[in-house]
């Protein structure tokens, strides 16, 4: 009997139950070093500073959806992570039809390493009489401090600080009192938290210390003419050495001594007047004498310039014969004459003159503070001679003139030349 429905025919489909997915968050395999002590629960751990913490797992399931896990659902720990081994952490969850799933991560844990240490600098030699010096404790971290060269630090893969402690082979600081060509020796050690004792050790040599050495850069004296305008004096300076070749110029102590007073000045010396000074240069190391090198330094007097006298010529001046020229030269401050020039400055018009105009000069050799000096001349025409004399000090100057009248040979047949030679008429005679 109908009673107006209508059924219609549908499907069901029938699918097996699916298993939970289960996976680890975190590393996996995880590696942990040896820790020193006991049994560590992996979530309370600390490494290097950073925690451990057991990452844990997720899990999901298509009927269940997410699937919380607590400790029951956790196997394998906690670890013994002072012993060296491998081991697993499981994790495993059941969803509401029964099905198991599970998940494992493998912790491995590393043996312990020794700690390193690292010393800073190298091997040290000191010189006989030197002390030298560190801090007992030198912990300075895990790097070389920049502003020493000595020291140690260490490293441990398991300590973040460890104390490096440096002991002297004489027992106590500083290193004093060595013997030349002894050694000695810094031991530096270091203990991590599993007990490991390491050392590392850096070794002294006392040498025989060498005296510095010192040297002027040249001259050793200086000579200067007062001058109201000039600048201070400007030392070249000197340079030295320690001996072994370590330049240590910038410790030259320099000391100016006033001869004339007895006493010394600060510097620079003055130019301005006449002073004689001393200038001293010391040098030392931390063991020998000082040693010291001078350079004097004289200002003289305002220069005289040389002078000239009886400046004249001989008689007679006559056209064709010899005339000498004579003058008295002297330097009033006592010093040699450095050279003198006589200059015809003037003759009569159509007159020859040899090397143009220049008719005797001579360097004065030897030198001399006063001398007599003359040079000749045969003039060619009659009429009015000018000859200049210039004489020098080598700082000053001074020059003469003398103006003399040739006439013609009232004979008008002889000849004199320079070397006394008579001609007449042609005829050489002597």
């Amino acid at each position: 009997m109908s009673m107006g429905l209508e059924i219609q025919p549908c499907s069901i489909e029938v699918v097996a139950n699916q298993h939970p997915a289960i996976g680890v968050y975190g590393e996996n395999p995880y590696h942990i070093t040896q820790l020193p002590e006991g049994t560590y629960n992996l979530t309370e751990d600390m490494l290097h500073g950073r925690p451990y913490a057991n990452f844990g797992a997720h899990a999901t399931d298509w009927e269940d959806g997410a699937i919380p896990l607590t400790g029951d659902n956790v196997s394998g720990l906690p670890i013994d992570i002072s012993t060296p081994g491998s081991y697993d952490v499981t994790y495993s969850v059941t969803d509401s039809y029964g099905n198991y799933a599970e998940a494992i991560r493998t912790v491995t844990v590393v043996a312990d390493e020794l700690p390193v240490i690292t010393m800073c600098g190298d091997n040290v030699t000191i010189k006989f009489g030197e002390v030298y010096t560190e801090a007992d404790d030198n912990a300075q971290g895990s790097y070389c401090s920049p502003v020493t060269s000595v020291g140690a630090f260490a490293t441990d893969f398991e300590d973040i600080d460890l104390t490096v402690t440096a002991t002297p082979s004489t027992g106590r600081w500083p290193m004093q009192d060595l013997v030349i060509g002894g050694t000695y020796y810094v031991t530096y050690s270091a203990t991590d938290s599993f007990g490991h004792e390491v050392f590392a050790q850096r070794t002294i040599n006392c040498i025989e210390n060498s005296p510095p050495n010192i040297s002027l850069e040249p001259p050793a004296e200086v000579v200067f003419v007062a001058d109201s305008d000039a600048l201070p004096y400007v030392d070249p300076g000197a340079k030295a050495d320690d001996g072994d070749g370590i330049d240590i110029t910038d410790q030259i102590v320099i000391v100016i001594k006033d001869n004339t007073s007895g006493g010394t000045i600060a510097g620079p010396i003055p130019l301005h007047f006449a002073g004689n000074y001393t200038m001293e240069y010391t040098v030392t190391d931390q063991v020998n004498v000082p040693v010291s090198v001078e350079r004097s330094v004289i200002i003289e007097g305002a220069n005289l310039p040389p002078t000239i006298n009886g400046f004249e010529n001989s008689e007679p001046a006559n056209v064709g014969i010899a005339v000498y020229l004579y003058a008295s030269i002297a330097d009033l401050d006592g010093e040699e004459l450095r050279s003198y020039e006589f200059t015809l400055a003037a003759a009569p018009e159509g007159s020859i003159l040899n090397d143009n105009g220049t008719f005797k000069l001579n360097t004065i050799d030897p030198p001399s503070s006063s001398m007599t000096v003359n040079a000749v001349l045969i003039p060619e025409k009659a009429g009015s001679y000018t000859v200049k004399l210039a004489v020098s000090d080598g700082v000053d100057t001074a020059v003469a003139s003398h103006t003399f009248e040739v006439v013609e040979d009232p004979l008008n047949t002889v000849t004199q030349s320079a070397d006394n030679t008579v001609v007449s008429d042609g005829t050489v005679v002597s």
